[in-house]
């Protein structure tokens, strides 16, 4: 699994320039998850309010309370539960 993300996904989810806010080089980024929230959003007057990782929230419950949506299961964890809520 990890050649394949590191062609194919770490290409745009690798830095803090990903348009969802979905960094995979670090665990608590994947921890994190996604924001549908537009990084480059040319019609934004004023500045967003930042989501810097280890700085602005801890764990998933709150990133999830800032707009992060899960990419990972975050239910039962069985593997029939973990593959069909996961995006990964």
């Amino acid at each position: 699994m990890q050649p394949i993300l590191q062609r194919r996904c770490v290409v745009c989810h690798g830095c803090y320039d990903a348009p969802c806010q979905l960094k995979l080089t670090a665990w608590q980024g994947v921890a994190r998850g996604a924001s549908r929230e537009n990084v480059y959003d040319t019609e934004r007057l004023r500045e967003a309010e930042p989501s810097r990782l280890f700085v602005d929230a801890q764990l998933p419950s709150q990133w999830r309370g800032r707009g992060f949506f899960p990419v990972l299961s975050e239910r039962s964890p069985t593997p029939e539960a973990q593959l069909a809520g996961s995006l990964l």
